[in-house]
């Protein structure tokens, strides 16, 4: 009996975690957020909503995404120069004000910028989507960010099992200046909302395996009809 949840106890740093990539965007609608000519076309409950917040995960190792990349050399190494990356997504939340808009969506990202780095991992307006869904709502950001890859280097992408999330992980994305505001189409009655994006960041999280939850769930069960089993004495 001890040496089996010794045995289960060992398991459990390897088996209680998986590796995810989290990405997080934080915006606002300030007036400058509006592209000339545009209005926001907000038919939600109250005001328009002065700040937006947008999460979800991907799992960088999964067979629904792709991704491409070119090298170049530059003063501080070889670093990545061109790239295209698409993503299945997952966990995909969204909130106007604080107020919950859309949670567990699942949908896909893309991000390009084929006109070449400035240097080792620094892309200026590069493009990014990422659109999320529920059975009734819709949610998409689009634009362009400043943008920085901090594993960008041949080395570490070469030398990494997954260069997707070596290259993704820690990335940052800063508004663009010449980009002037990202669009949320909301499905429903609430219309199309510009918000610029403030700040974004894509770092690797844990989270539960569920299939180690029900392992783990099992073993419990297996260990608790164990312990209720009568002893027969000779």
């Amino acid at each position: 009996m001890r040496a089996l949840v010794l045995g289960l106890t060992a398991l459990l740093p390897a088996l209680a975690q998986a590796e995810i990539l989290e990405f997080n965007f934080t915006g606002d609608t300030s007036p400058y957020s509006v592209p000339p000519g545009q209005s926001q076309d907000w038919h939600g409950p109250g005001p328009v909503p002065s700040t937006v917040d947008l999460t979800f995960l991907v799992n960088t190792l999964s067979p629904g995404n792709s991704f491409q990349y070119t090298f170049r050399n530059f003063p501080q190494g070889t670093c990545v120069t061109t790239y295209s990356y698409t993503l299945a997504t997952s966990h995909f939340n969204v909130s106007f004000d604080g107020h919950t808009y859309m949670h567990g969506g699942s949908g896909s990202a893309a991000g390009i910028d084929d006109s070449g780095a400035l240097g080792c991992g620094g892309f200026l307006g590069a493009g990014l989507e990422a659109t999320g869904a529920t059975k009734s709502r819709v949610v998409t950001l689009s634009g362009g960010f400043d943008t920085q890859f901090p594993n960008s280097s041949q080395s570490a992408l070469l030398s990494s099992k997954d260069p997707l999330g070596t290259f993704l992980d820690g990335s940052k994305y800063g508004f663009a200046p010449d980009v002037t505001g990202f669009g949320y189409p909301l499905s429903g009655t609430f219309g199309f909302l510009y918000a610029e994006v403030r700040s974004g960041d894509a770092t690797f999280t844990a989270v539960p395996e569920p299939d180690f939850l029900g392992l783990f769930a099992a073993g419990g069960l297996s260990l608790m009809l164990f312990r209720r089993r009568p002893l027969h004495h000779p």
